[in-house]
């Protein structure tokens, strides 16, 4: 389940890219960066940019730790984790987040 402002940003970000929501399960069972490769796989994806918000931001560091060729950009929201050059870092509370996403997401560097 998306999450405000989630619910309304996807809509505009899905006019420009291809969205997946991986909901981290609340079985107990945690994803690992095999479950998002294993994903990846079967979307027939060469690279993929990859968003982690909050707590989902430690599995997108992982994955892309674990599979850095695999990303193209990495973006984390409200994520209090280490942060490493070329990652985009804003607040979700922030008026221009998706304009934020939107255009690192586009960038060529």
């Amino acid at each position: 389940m998306l999450s405000p402002p989630w619910e309304t940003g996807s809509s505009e970000l899905s006019q420009r890219f291809t969205l997946v929501a991986y909901d981290m399960p609340a079985s107990g069972d945690q994803p690992t960066a095999d479950h998002l490769e294993a994903l990846r796989r079967y979307l027939k994806r060469e690279q993929i940019d990859l968003l982690g918000y909050a707590q989902g931001s430690e599995l997108a560091i992982a994955y892309a730790s674990r599979y850095p060729d695999r990303v193209r950009k990495l973006v984390l929201v409200d994520s209090p984790q280490l942060i490493k050059p070329g990652t985009l870092v804003i607040s979700a509370d922030s008026s221009h987040f998706l304009k934020d996403i939107s255009s690192f997401l586009l960038s060529s560097d």
